[in-house]
C-alpha cells in the first residue's frame, strides 16, 4: 500500500501484512530525502483501509520525500 502512494520510479523496501480487520505496511522509501514509514490499522473495514493507506502514503511522500 505504501508503494501505491509514491512515484513508480522510486525504490521501496517494505513488508506488508493483513489479518481480519487489520492491515499494516512498513518500509523505507528511497526518495531524494529517504524516510521510514509505518502504517498500521486495527478494527478497520479492509476495503476502506486498502483505499485510504495509499492516500496517507502519498501525503507523507509529498511532505517527507521532496525535502
Amino acid at each position: 500500500w505504501i508503494e501505491a502512494g509514491v512515484p513508480e520510479d522510486l525504490i521501496i523496501e517494505h513488508k506488508y501484512g493483513r489479518e481480519v480487520g487489520t492491515i499494516n505496511d512498513a518500509g523505507i522509501v528511497y526518495s531524494d530525502s529517504p524516510y521510514i514509514i509505518v502504517l498500521t490499522s486495527k478494527d478497520v473495514d479492509e476495503l476502506e483501509a486498502e483505499a485510504v493507506i495509499p492516500k496517507i502514503s502519498k501525503m507523507i511522500y509529498e511532505f517527507e520525500g521532496s525535502r
